[in-house]
């Protein structure tokens, strides 16, 4: 219940008489004030700041617990006073749980703060704490950009164990239906690096298997691409759809041949998570296609129904004896990729057997 009064605690005074609890009460000292256009702005903030930075000076136990709930002050100086307090004190719970409840609103300073005492404090099992306590307790905090490279320095001198069983955990609750929560989860595995991977490799043929894919696929783990290409046949049209669209984004052209198989999918979502990945892979995977899928197509006698290219106005001379060579197909390469995947799909299509 913060204290609300015109006159404020005397933070001199009680620092000289060593008086805790005086000090923890002014912690909670309040003197909020309506400005001319309506804001209210707490004047008592710099009391909070003096209080915490006196308590800081004090041997007693009841610090802790005062610092750790002043890191939930709206006052960034009384947070960064806060953090002080305890990282003198060696005590990285509280600034563990307060840096994985930050969101937006957090001051970058505070954030600052809070990682460089983190780093200091840093020991075994400090960073497996911190990446389980960020998936579960993190609440609607979304990752930010730089907490990656932070949660992976963190996580670098754990164990192989504890990183394996992280790995596990986090690769569970990519099915979350907490999207921040999924997002946190990614983000813990990324930070892995390889004992991530592996989880996510692992789950591929495991109930979490659409889920994996697509993670393999945010992070364009191009060693992935046999067992995504396997899944392209899984009985199961969402994780067919998971497969492509992972494909797509790891743009490797080896998948080709697989993508243009998953385009005559009997599922539409499957179709289209497939052509949309062809088109990702750009000009250089047509030529894949042709090595790869075309020319078994000719072999079977398919070529008679691609669609026939046109003559060309006049022909080169042709020396006697020589072999004639191949006549132009104008559109194949020249239409760019989307179109000439267009046409070869059409081309699976009709190859497809049991066609209607």
């Amino acid at each position: 219940m913060g204290l609300f009064s015109s006159r404020p605690p005397r933070i001199e005074r009680l620092r000289r008489r060593g008086d805790v609890a005086g000090l923890c009460d002014a912690l909670a000292y309040r003197d909020p004030v309506r400005m001319a256009d309506g804001e209210t702005v707490d004047l008592g903030a710099h009391v909070r700041r003096q209080a915490m930075a006196a308590l800081s000076e004090i041997d007693d136990e009841r610090v802790v617990a005062a610092a750790a709930e002043a890191l939930e002050d709206g006052d960034a100086e009384v947070q960064i006073a806060a953090v002080h307090a305890l990282r003198e004190r060696r005590v990285p719970d509280p600034l563990l749980g307060c840096l994985v409840r930050s969101d937006a609103a957090q001051p970058e300073r505070v954030r600052v703060e809070l990682r460089e005492a983190i780093r200091e404090l840093d020991g075994p099992g400090l960073g497996v704490s911190f990446a389980e306590r960020l998936i579960r307790d993190g609440g609607d905090a979304q990752p930010r950009d730089d907490d990656r490279a932070f949660l992976a320095a963190l996580l670098a001198n754990a164990q192989t164990a504890e990183r394996q069983e992280v790995a596990r955990a986090a690769v569970e609750e990519l099915a979350s239906q907490d999207e921040p929560r999924r997002e946190r989860a990614f983000l813990v595995l990324a930070a892995l690096g390889d004992s991530g991977i592996e989880a996510l490799r692992a789950a591929l043929g495991r109930p979490r298997r659409e889920e994996a894919a697509a993670a393999l696929g945010r992070l364009r783990d191009s060693g992935a691409l046999p067992a995504l290409l396997d899944l392209l046949g899984d009985g199961q049209g969402s994780v067919r759809a998971a497969a492509a669209r992972s494909l797509g984004e790891i743009r490797d052209p080896r998948a080709v041949e697989g993508l243009l198989t998953a385009s005559t999918d009997a599922e539409f979502v499957v179709r289209e998570a497939a052509s949309e990945a062809l088109n990702q892979l750009g000009t250089s995977a047509i030529v894949f296609a042709f090595a790869a899928f075309v020319r078994p197509l000719l072999t079977a006698r398919t070529t008679e129904r691609i669609e026939p290219a046109a003559r060309t106005e006049a022909a080169p001379a042709q020396l006697p004896g020589a072999p004639e060579p191949p006549k132009p197909r104008p559109g194949v390469f020249s239409e760019g990729p989307r179109g000439a995947f267009d046409r070869l799909r059409r081309a699976a299509r009709r190859a497809r057997p049991n066609r209607q």
